[in-house]
């Protein structure tokens, strides 16, 4: 159960980085969950045939366990290596710009100074 609580504080953390981006928030999510789920099937799957003989949940949780935080590291190194999108990246520059020049609106309009 813990998992479960792990994975919504994860999903949270990636649907952020990805509506930072521009990315949709909802892709993301679901990728991640997908990732995790099949790298706790994968990892269970490795765990028994790496050990046959022994079928119980105790020899499958450990490496199912693996094979989920690997899913999970894999989904945030894909969302990190992602580009910006076209419009994030478009206002990053106009922000960047406004930020370069100078505000002064505050000075006086004429420079010569009260007559």
């Amino acid at each position: 159960m813990l998992e479960f609580a792990a994975l919504f504080g994860l999903s949270t953390i990636i649907a952020d980085r990805a509506a930072v981006k521009g990315r949709s928030r909802r892709l993301w999510v679901t990728l991640l969950v997908l990732l995790t789920l099949g790298g706790e099937g994968l990892g269970a799957l490795l765990g028994h045939l790496l050990m046959p003989g022994t079928f119980h949940r105790g020899v499958m949780y450990g490496p199912a366990l693996v094979g989920a935080v690997c899913g999970a590291l894999l989904a945030f190194y894909i969302e990190r290596k992602m580009p910006m999108s076209a419009q994030q990246a478009q206002k990053l520059r106009e922000r960047k710009e406004r930020a370069a020049e100078p505000d002064l609106s505050w000075l006086p309009s004429d420079p010569e100074g009260p007559a």
